[in-house]
Parts: structure tokens; sequence; C-alpha cells
């Protein structure tokens, strides 16, 4: 049986995981996109993918998440 996450509410600074990505990302700032943030790679694995993406709080998980549960 799968648990169930909560979504995570974005503020500036927070690291999380992305499901669509690899790696920690920290939110930087809103961006012009509804609901969407402007991310910024915190670690190396997060790098290999870009140093910036774009991302919505449905696709951000806390920084601890294995992606075991989806």
């Amino acid at each position: 049986m799968s648990k169930v996450l909560e979504n995570i509410k974005p503020r500036h600074g927070l690291n999380v995981r992305l499901t669509d990505r690899a790696g920690i990302w920290q939110c930087l700032d809103k961006s012009p996109k509804q609901g969407g943030w402007r991310m910024l790679a915190v670690d190396n694995e997060a790098r290999e993918s870009g140093t910036y993406a774009e991302a919505t709080y449905r696709t951000m998980r806390p920084h601890n998440w294995d992606g075991a549960d989806e």
C-alpha cells in the first residue's frame, strides 16, 4: 500500500525534491506561470539535469523524500 504525501506549500529558500527531476532543489522565486516557482539546483545530482528549473507545488516533495511511495 502506498502512502499519500501531502503537497508542500512552497516558500523562498525551501529545499525540495521534484518528482520529474533528480536531486535537491531550492525555491528561488515565483514564476510568471500560474502556480509556478523558479528552482535552483542544490546538489550535483540536480545540476546534471540543469542549474535552473520551473516547478509547481504538485511536483514538489520534502527534501528527504526517496520516491518509493509513488
